[in-house]
């Protein structure tokens, strides 16, 4: 069983927590597959929707990264192929909601997607465990995992806190102000780092 590392920045009850911290060379020149959530959480499609999107766009606009499938992408190639519909479906909700992944499952989408890791984002919307009040806060998990190995490579998880009586316009701001947290992070994450590059370059 793989061991999960984490960073946490806690501020209130707002927190970021990364598991496994990972080096942008996890990324460089891969392909990568992007699963759909599960949703667990009863949260307007619209905002699920568009955090996970603006994920995709962020994935599709690095130049660091050699092919990215959307979600789209793969129904539109896979239109006629049941059961590699239903394998990706299974992986998506076993990865979305337990973290886990089954290797034959996911090294079968490996071969046949030709990527090399799979993402997925989670969108949640749940009563803060530390909070007196116990009001409801917003949460955004994107985990990565290595379609060869089924192994969880990286995980972020972000959440704040939201008002008891919020509005759905008011909470699709939140998420969305969430959502350029996230991808502000990932965007970083994915760079090459210059100091790391002029090491290799010297060595």
């Amino acid at each position: 069983m793989p061991v999960l590392l984490g960073l946490a920045l806690l501020v209130g009850c707002d927190r970021s927590i990364e598991f496994r911290p990972l080096d942008y060379e996890a990324f460089e020149g891969r392909n990568v597959l992007v699963l759909t959530a599960t949703q667990l959480e009863p949260l307007p499609a619209e905002i699920v929707e568009q955090v996970q999107a603006r994920v995709e766009e962020v994935l599709l606009a690095s130049p660091y990264l050699a092919t990215v499938l959307t979600r789209e992408g793969f129904r539109e190639r896979n239109r006629d192929d049941r059961i590699t519909q239903f394998k990706y479906e299974l992986l998506s909700d076993t990865v979305s909601v337990l973290g886990i992944a089954d290797r034959e499952l996911s090294a079968s989408l490996a071969e046949s997607q030709g990527a090399d890791l799979a993402g997925v984002v989670q969108v949640l919307h749940l009563p803060c465990p530390n909070c007196q009040e116990k009001k409801p806060r917003i949460a955004i998990t994107v985990q990565l995992i290595d379609l060869r190995t089924s192994e969880l490579r990286w995980r972020l998880h972000l959440s704040r806190i939201v008002d008891n009586d919020v509005d759905a316009e008011t909470l699709a701001e939140d998420a969305a102000e969430l959502a350029e947290e996230l991808v502000a992070t990932l965007d970083h994450l994915i760079k090459p780092k210059w100091h790391r590059l002029r090491f290799e370059h010297l060595r």
